[in-house]
């Protein structure tokens, strides 16, 4: 990487982060919003998951695609201002979210739910990260573990129960 080049476009290395998570995280959020307002009134739980869950398992599980293990690093980061980089791209998003996984289980407060979001965060990367790659070397003959499809119903149903349950 050309540091030179790096801090003439972006002003240094910690802009061009910015640039690279901000690109990431709008069209993403988007699509996560656009799918959360096709929803009907009478939505699960389990529908507020999908909306998010399932745009960034399509975006990001791409072949060659070093972005959920970039996310990861920026999730895991103690710089506080990416940290509040990142609180500023998804602030919107997150409010929605809140909002209507509260409405399917209004019992959960805020915190709660915030709680139970970044666990789903977690998993999420961890999944697009790994790619289950523990799993499969214990079961190399379960074939399912090699599709994201069902890998992804599977971190669904995981998130949705942690939500779901007390």
């Amino acid at each position: 990487m050309n540091l030179a080049a790096v801090s003439y476009y972006f002003g240094g290395k910690e802009q061009l982060l910015f640039e690279l998570v901000g690109n990431t995280l709008r069209p993403l959020n988007a699509e996560r919003l656009r799918r959360l307002d096709a929803l009907t009134g009478n939505h699960s739980t389990e529908d507020v998951v999908r909306c998010f869950l399932e745009p960034a398992i399509d975006i990001l599980s791409q072949d060659n695609c070093d972005i959920p293990c970039i996310l990861g690093q920026a999730h895991r980061e103690q710089n506080l201002a990416l940290q509040a980089f990142i609180a500023q791209e998804v602030r919107p998003v997150a409010a929605r979210f809140i909002d209507a996984i509260h409405d399917t289980l209004p019992r959960l407060g805020t915190a709660e739910i915030l709680a139970r979001g970044e666990f789903m965060i977690g998993a999420l990367l961890h999944v697009l990260h790994s790619q289950t790659a523990v799993a499969r070397a214990l079961a190399p003959d379960q074939q399912r573990l090699n599709d994201n499809t069902f890998i992804a119903e599977q971190l669904i149903k995981f998130c949705t129960a942690g939500f779901s349950n007390e």
